[in-house]
């Protein structure tokens, strides 16, 4: 569904109805058809996989880790998480915030989290602010974000994390992946990363011990020497361009 769906019952009902009328429907996900299963069905021979393009060349890309951490104000044996995108329910980030001591006591009080994205739901931005209130180790940077600045963040942290509540697909995951910065995600999502999943670290989307677990899982993952180049190699192979042709292609061949 949609995020910040007001009307789920009727959105599903809309799904539903939209996949009846449609002669062909593009996914993402290649579990797609079964993750709604619950909500609505999709006809299996209406499908057409081509999966998220990344953001290889989208965003500028030339400030390097140190000056990144340096811009920041991260300490080298700072271990730095960063929650992206738009602030709803949905992704899921007052959640994890409210788990962040459990995060510091694996980590030895080391983990600086950066929250970053713009505002939309006053009451849930209330509630986020509240657990991070009397924080030291959390940064809240909402609103626009220039383009050349995201680099920024994407540069200096050494996890990205998406502890979404519901998910198909995920922009940000393809952003981490674009900057070579392992992401943490939901087990619903490690089909849209099958090349990389040994550089992914997924968790039970209903178990925010099992998100931490995997936060430390990824921070291990970003020692490896070869995560960022593998990362980003991939990301290569999925830039806009070249998976706007492998659309273009496969839906050709249906018509």
């Amino acid at each position: 569904l949609s995020h910040g769906s007001k009307f789920p019952d009727e959105e599903a009902a809309l799904r539903a109805r939209m996949a009846e009328l449609v002669d062909h429907i593009h996914i993402m996900n290649p579990e797609t058809v079964a993750l709604c299963m619950p909500y609505y069905a999709i006809p299996q021979d209406k499908v057409f996989h081509v999966p998220h393009p990344s953001y290889h060349g989208v965003y500028g890309d030339y400030i390097g880790q140190t000056e990144a951490r340096h811009t920041l104000g991260l300490l080298p044996d700072d271990k730095a998480f960063l929650l992206f995108g738009n602030m709803m329910q949905q992704k899921g980030g007052a959640r994890f915030l409210a788990e962040l001591d459990q995060l510091q006591e694996k980590l030895d009080g080391k983990a600086r989290v950066f929250v970053v994205g713009k505002s939309f739901d006053a009451a849930y931005m209330t509630k986020v602010k509240a657990l991070v209130a009397e924080r030291n180790d959390v940064q809240l940077h909402l609103g626009y974000l220039d383009d050349q600045k995201l680099q920024v963040y994407f540069r200096a942290v050494d996890v990205v994390v998406c502890p979404y509540a519901i998910t198909l697909n995920s922009g940000v995951v393809m952003t981490a992946a674009s900057f070579g910065r392992p992401v943490v995600v939901p087990h619903s999502l490690r089909p849209i990363l099958p090349e990389v999943n040994g550089q992914v670290a997924s968790y039970d989307i209903d178990d925010m011990d099992d998100c931490i677990d995997a936060c430390i899982k990824a921070v291990e993952l970003g020692s490896i020497a070869d995560t960022e180049m593998v990362l980003s190699n991939w990301a290569q192979t999925l830039a806009p361009r070249k998976v706007s042709s492998r659309f273009f292609e496969a839906l050709r061949s249906r018509l």
